[in-house]
């Protein structure tokens, strides 16, 4: 028995240095259904922990007491409806937090008070319909937050303070109907804001003050009626605006006049009934401007001095791909070799109105605007051409901008970062587990015939029975072990 007890403590002593020596443990795909307190208490040096695709629908508290060096720790695709207050106390490393695609309904207001290095925190795919005011104050170390598809009905003024190395933020999927104006304020560092999908149908004109690192922002898919003048008028780095799918019929003249970066503008499916002046007409205002998307409005005339507005000398190209209008224009030829800056693309592609203007120099962009005008015999002489470079422009104009899908890619990525886990990792634990095993067997196996042979020599001492009844024992020590 002495000898028994000694083995099993050496046992355990062998199995938790080999467990404080782990850093990354995969779990995922194991159908657990708790965690218990102190269950990876063991696991002090480890830095990844994957608890990915499991049933797990309570966590008690104190489960992750002693994971003090954690960085990752992925508990998504799980059943979690509820997360103790202070799941998380004393879990400074963690960088990384993934609670997304669970049932929480609602977040503790000090769950997250000790995760001061934390920089990627995804909540999306849950059911959290408020967040309590200050819940990432702390959080000042973050820059990715993911609220993806939750029931979000509003955000409190300052739900986001101090977050100003936040860089991307995830609002899409919510029931959101109204922001406050200082809703953003302290996102001095934003790059990436998508508040597509929501029910949004004002929006102040302070919303996107002092964002002036915002590259991207995604507005579609809401019931926006009408939008301030001064909307973006802070938005100096934008460079993609999407509006799609709003209920907008006019567009206040200005509207994006400091837009210098803008590389794309999104304006399909509204109610638009013209074209912004001011697309055109402020081209030195936006120099980047490539393409710019109309189709599926409402839009019967062009503003009468839209060609007066263009320096024709100066702007690149201003083609428009539109349904048949009222307003008579002459489609101008020219011999420009490089492609197109700008393009504003509008309903079907059955008549085509084109007007190009290169900054290489040509015979139609070095003559006065009515001169060139009166050429339109030299237009109606290549009409196959015509059509298939405007066919080009066409396709071009409906395909998805490759530098939103890039972007887009970027959250994708560190979504697939955990599975990666299961492949390097698995070999190395099923490695140790066989080493352990091993040895374990091979010690009881030496133990059983240690005893065999101390037996005998103490029953041929005092005399022993036969060999039959010799083995009674034997068999009887061996069912005990």
């Amino acid at each position: 028995n002495v000898l028994l007890k000694t083995l099993v403590l050496f046992m355990l002593c062998q199995l938790t240095t080999q467990s404080s020596g782990v850093t990354k443990l995969d779990l995922g795909f194991r159908d657990i259904t708790k965690l218990t307190k102190g269950m990876f208490i063991q696991y002090s040096n480890l830095e990844v922990l994957n608890l990915r695709f499991n049933k797990i629908a309570e966590i008690e508290d104190g489960t992750f007491a002693g994971l003090e060096s954690l960085e990752e720790l992925y508990l998504y695709g799980n059943r979690i409806k509820v997360l103790p207050n202070d799941i998380f106390s004393n879990m400074s490393s963690l960088r990384d937090l993934w609670l997304n695609h669970n049932d929480l309904v609602e977040l503790p207001s000090g769950i997250f008070k000790d995760l001061k290095s934390l920089t990627w925190l995804s909540l999306e795919y849950n059911d959290l319909n408020n967040l309590t005011v200050g819940i990432f104050r702390i959080l000042m170390s973050l820059k990715v937050l993911d609220l993806d598809h939750n029931a979000l009905t509003s955000l409190p003024n300052g739900i986001f303070s101090n977050l100003t190395l936040l860089r991307h933020l995830q609002l899409f999927g919510n029931n959101l109907t109204y922001l406050e104006e200082g809703t953003f304020s302290d996102l001095t560092s934003l790059k990436w804001l998508d508040l597509e999908e929501n029910s949004l149908t004002i929006l102040p004109e302070g919303i996107f003050s002092n964002l002036e690192s915002l590259k991207y922002l995604f507005l579609s898919n809401n019931k926006l009626t009408a939008l301030p003048v001064g909307i973006f008028g802070s938005l100096k780095s934008l460079q993609l605006l999407n509006l799609n799918n709003n209920e907008l019929t006019m567009l206040p003249n200005g509207i994006f006049k400091n837009l210098a970066s803008l590389t794309l503008l999104h304006l399909q499916n509204n109610s638009l009934q013209y074209i912004p002046v001011e697309i055109c007409n402020y081209i030195d205002y936006m120099p980047s401007l490539f393409e710019v998307y109309l189709h599926g409005n409402k839009i019967n005339r062009y503003p009468p001095k839209y060609m007066e507005n263009i320096k024709i000398h100066e702007s690149d190209t201003c083609m428009i791909i539109a349904n048949p209008i009222t307003t008579t224009t002459t489609e101008m030829p020219t011999s420009t070799t490089s492609k197109p800056r700008t393009k504003i693309v509008e309903g079907s592609t059955q008549t085509t109105k084109r007007f190009d203007f290169s900054t290489q120099p040509s015979v139609l962009t070095s003559q006065p605007l009515d001169q060139a005008t009166k050429q339109p015999d030299q237009t109606t002489k290549q009409p196959d051409k015509t059509t298939d470079q405007t066919t080009k422009q066409s396709d071009r104009s409906t395909q998805p901008s490759d530098q939103t899908r890039k972007q887009s890619d970027q959250i994708k990525e560190r979504s697939d970062k955990a599975n990666a886990l299961s492949e390097q990792h698995h070999k190395d634990h099923a490695l140790i587990i066989g080493l352990v095993c091993g040895i374990s067997g091979l010690i009881l196996f030496v133990m059983k015939v240690a005893s065999f042979f101390i037996y005998k020599k103490i029953s041929k001492q005092h005399g022993s029975p036969d060999i039959v009844t010799n083995e009674a024992p034997y068999h009887e020590t061996e069912s005990h072990i």
